[in-house]
């Protein structure tokens, strides 16, 4: 994001999902579970640029919550819960269609798996990096998200309803 748009345009909740973008393409360091926290009570999607978007769709599925020292979940509290589904029909408006993504050659699409299924995966291979995301939120609509760590990110959504299952 150029400096002029974050200074005059963004807001700090922006900017925090920018700069998270920014350390996974450019070290590979998934934003933790403090980050999406905060991300996720004062986001306002409508700020996001795409890219931004699918970046944190896809990181937040790959972030897991803190556990206590026998490796159990924290006990948290339901408005605790993070969950970014809210996301889908802002990634749906910004989709690409339903031409499947390269790069991603066994889609769970293909074997139309149910509702409610989330699919995500990290790659690294070489230098590709990405984050692929699949996401069958209805018994007619899925959604995938790819987002790759090139140039300044690369993003790819799929967005496929019921004739195309």
């Amino acid at each position: 994001m150029p400096a002029i748009v974050a200074k005059y345009f963004c807001d700090d909740c922006s900017k925090l999902v920018s700069n998270a973008k920014q350390n996974w393409i450019s070290h590979g360091l998934l934003p933790d579970w403090k980050t999406i926290s905060t991300i996720h009570k004062k986001l306002d999607p409508r700020k996001l640029s795409r890219d931004d978007l699918a970046f944190l769709y896809c990181a937040s599925s790959q972030v897991e919550p803190p556990l206590d020292e026998y490796g159990w979940d924290v006990d948290k509290s339901p408005e605790d819960e993070i969950n970014f589904d809210f996301l889908l029909s802002y990634l749906e408006d910004k989709s690409d269609g339903n031409q499947p993504i390269e790069g991603i050659p066994n889609s769970p699409v293909r074997s139309h798996v149910g509702q409610g299924l989330v699919i995500s995966t990290e790659y690294q291979a070489g230098r590709n990096h990405w984050i692929y995301v699949f996401h069958q939120y209805s018994n007619d609509s899925v959604i995938e998200v790819k987002f790759e760590a090139q140039s300044n990110g690369t993003t790819t959504i799929r967005n496929i309803k019921s004739d195309a299952l």
